[in-house]
């Protein structure tokens, strides 16, 4: 937590931090989750950003809405 805070602090944009990605015990599956999380969270924000500006939110009233299929 405090390698992660001390990144945040220095600017970088996408910090994953893997009790804060996925809450499981189990190390190696955490790390997983982490490592992907860190690859393709900036690629979907980017992604969602661009389809946001493309509804034009103001003029149509759409949202970008998600769902997780975590239960």
């Amino acid at each position: 937590a405090a390698m992660a805070a001390i990144a945040r602090e220095m600017g970088f944009a996408q910090v994953s931090v893997s009790h804060e990605v996925s809450p499981l015990i189990k190390l190696v599956g955490r790390g997983d989750t982490t490592v992907i999380d860190a690859y393709l969270s900036p690629v979907l924000r980017r992604y969602v950003a661009q389809v946001s500006a493309e509804l034009d939110i103001a003029r149509t009233g759409a949202r970008v809405m998600f769902m997780m299929s975590s239960g």
